[in-house]
């Protein structure tokens, strides 16, 4: 069996990924969720409980072999030489620094510009301009770099105290300022300094709640949205939230150190460096802008991509959803990789890009395949020439592969690439409950085995639609009390209504909180 193997979103699950939510929910405020992307706050110790349930069902009742985040975190530093320990916590202080000021980011275009002008001037036999008024090196901010190499010397103090599972839950649950009741073993001399740093927005972090020296990551409970397995190999988001960049962070020292990654390789969704196959996209130029006030996303010109826009519906057929989260420079990059790929073993595959209207962030949101001829999806984004379609390019990669072309129904090529889905309506055929549905992640299923699905219990009539389809509807509770057995190798169908009252207020499904590692018949 393969390190990683995901081959269709169907097969069943043998193994994956979860983040237990913690003290990250915690730190979330009102004055803060809407930087974490959230529309609500969750209570938390309801939401552990909700998870909490969910993986026992996994884990203990359908044997999938769950690994936790924070124990693969904890593991993976326990195991790290010095060098990588250092450099992910210096990567972690870099990436806590405040985006670059406008000024300093159009001074060092103007260097770049003068030093460009220099060079054609030597070319062409002219004298230099001469060099801007206002050097970057004049307007850089101290604080940035004070802060910067007080947080990374915390880090490392914890790290040298070997204290890797307080390390790892920092690393996740991040660090309040001016903390009085912090532990003293886990108070520095750093620590200590950056609570006494002034700075020019001291009043304003206070007054919006932006009281961290490291943010926390209240998205990581999302797991999928943080990286994809396509085939055998893995795929690590390059987020464009802000608020989620240290996420990909964590994954990517996970994936590199843990001994259970040993051997996975990666397919590259960013530009190549010089000596990489991928650039890391916290290293990337693009870091230096500032991301959007509103949506606090970065611009769309850069490579972004987010786990849950990229679906396997058959080993040679894949769909990636585009959308503020997952830009077209992405797409293209792992296009050009699963080509090559497809070219070097002399076989075809197939791409869908669906170009999601306003307002949808993933792919996975409006669609989830169910068994290899039933999927869920949400209707105003796929009916053909609707006010919100989805666009649809198909091309495919490989020797003889033909060129991009948009077709009107995704449903309809779909059925002429040989997959003929029944779709099941999110929220069945009423437009109001399709929408408040959808709202509640009702078409955000998790497949664990052909025609076995997992559900937030909270959309009755996407769970009516899936009933009338031959599905038996099943209580959670029922599974966990053991009046209820169930097989991943059974041949009935069935949903199971997971009771989410609170994950499903943080708008992601079961889908979303489930990165799988293994599928395997």
């Amino acid at each position: 069996m393969a390190n990683v193997q995901v081959f269709s979103e169907v097969d069943p699950l043998r193994e994956a990924i979860m983040h237990r939510p913690g003290r990250e929910l915690v730190r979330m405020t009102p004055a803060t969720r809407e930087h974490f992307l959230f529309d609500d706050l969750l209570y938390t110790r309801h939401a552990q409980k909700e998870h909490d349930w969910l993986t026992t069902i996994l884990g203990e009742h359908l044997g999938v072999r769950l690994h936790l985040l924070h124990d693969l975190l904890t593991e993976a530093l326990e195991a790290a030489t010095a060098a990588d320990l250092a450099l992910l916590l210096a990567r972690t202080a870099l990436i806590q620094a405040e985006p670059e000021p406008q000024e300093q980011r159009l001074a060092r275009l103007e260097e770049d510009n003068a030093a460009l002008r220099a060079q054609l001037g030597q070319l062409l036999g002219k004298a230099a301009d001469p060099p801007p008024a206002h050097p970057q090196s004049a307007i850089r901010n101290p604080q940035s770099a004070i802060r910067q190499g007080y947080l990374e010397a915390h880090l490392q103090h914890l790290a040298g105290d070997g204290a890797f599972a307080a390390l790892a839950a920092t690393l996740i649950e991040g660090i309040e300022a001016n903390q009085p009741f912090q532990p003293s073993e886990f108070v520095s001399a750093e620590l200590r300094m950056l609570d006494q740093l002034e700075d020019a927005e001291r009043l304003a972090r206070f007054a919006e709640g932006r009281l961290f020296h490291l943010t926390p990551l209240p998205n990581l409970m999302f797991a999928r949205d943080a990286a994809a397995v396509v085939g055998d190999r893995l795929v690590l988001s390059r987020m464009a939230a802000f608020a989620r960049r240290r996420e990909t962070l964590l994954l990517d020292f996970v994936t590199a150190t843990h001994p259970r990654f040993a051997e996975v390789d990666r397919w590259p969704a960013g530009p190549a460096g010089r000596w990489v196959a991928e650039q890391p996209y916290w290293e990337e130029p693009e870091l230096q802008h500032v991301p959007d006030e509103r949506t606090g996303l970065y611009p769309a010109h850069a490579a972004y991509l987010e786990g849950g826009n990229v679906l396997q519906l058959r080993p040679d057929l894949l769909a990636v959803g585009v959308s503020p989260r997952t830009t077209m420079p992405a797409v293209q990059r792992l296009a050009a990789a699963w080509e090559a790929a497809a070219v070097a073993a002399g076989r075809r595959l197939t791409l869908y890009v669906l170009r999601l209207p306003p307002g949808h962030n993933h792919l996975d949101s409006v669609f989830s395949l169910l068994s290899p001829t039933e999927c869920v999806y949400y209707r105003p984004v796929f009916q053909p020439y609707g006010p919100a379609s989805v666009d649809v390019i198909r091309l495919e990669l490989g020797r003889g592969g033909t060129a991009p072309e948009r077709r009107a129904s995704f449903l309809h090529s779909l059925r002429d690439d040989g997959l003929e889905l029944q779709a099941i309506p999110c929220g069945g055929d009423d437009p109001i409950d399709q929408a408040r549905e959808e709202w509640f992640s009702g078409a955000n299923l998790l497949a664990v085995a052909p025609g076995k699905v997992l559900t937030y219990r909270s959309t009755d009539q996407t769970v009516a639609a899936l009933v009338q389809a031959g599905y038996e509807a099943i209580d959670s509770n029922e599974v966990l009390t053991g009046r209820r057995t169930l097989r991943l190798d059974s041949p009935d169908k069935w949903v199971l209504r997971i009771r989410a009252s609170e994950l499903s207020r943080g708008h992601g499904g079961p889908h979303s909180l489930v990165l799988p590692l293994v599928r395997q018949a």
